[in-house]
């Protein structure tokens, strides 16, 4: 009879530390899904970083959460050109696929919270072919993945021109990541 229920406390001893990593991960999804969207009026866009060598422009932006409660992305912003009066320019949108941002990156779930923000990369080419203009750019409207509203930010950081000139009004963009780079 001791010897059963010895048996029985290990069996239950050694299921319940089996199954605890199961509940780790469970109370982890949970907690992630029911972590709500980032709207774009709790966020804040703006140039993190911009350069560029052999024609081809890579910038990072920074997604910043305003708000105290998390919220978090996922997916590719949308992106539009505009100039100095916010008047809409030609936009050509590419997801990954370019010099910079090549492939087509994988789009993690990223959180904002007061200490975490998000990234995505913009790349263009400034070199003119036959035909195309580099039309100044010197705001971005960017839409927030799975957002139907934008923002709208400054389209350089601290270049000595003020502005960038995507040749064509081409674009490449990464999906939002949590790290500050251009892949």
């Amino acid at each position: 009879m001791i010897t059963r229920l010895m048996a029985t406390g290990i069996i239950a001893g050694l299921l319940l530390l089996a199954l605890t990593p199961l509940r780790q991960v469970v109370a982890a999804s949970h907690s992630m899904a029911s972590t709500s969207r980032c709207q774009n009026i709790q966020l804040s866009i703006r140039p993190a970083s911009i350069h560029g060598a052999t024609g081809h422009v890579g910038a990072v932006y920074r997604l910043h959460n305003t708000w105290s409660t998390p919220c978090s992305l996922q997916g590719y912003p949308g992106v539009e050109l505009l100039d100095a009066q916010f008047h809409s320019l030609p936009t050509h949108t590419n997801r990954g696929h370019g010099f910079i941002i090549y492939g087509t990156p994988p789009a993690p779930r990223v959180t904002l919270d007061a200490a975490h923000d998000a990234y995505f990369g913009l790349e263009y080419s400034d070199v003119q072919t036959q035909g195309e203009t580099c039309p100044r750019t010197e705001y971005l409207l960017v839409i927030p993945p799975d957002d139907y509203l934008p923002d709208v930010t400054y389209s350089h950081a601290g270049t000595n021109f003020g502005y960038v000139a995507p040749c064509g009004g081409k674009v490449t963009v990464s999906p939002v990541h949590g790290t500050a780079t251009v892949r």
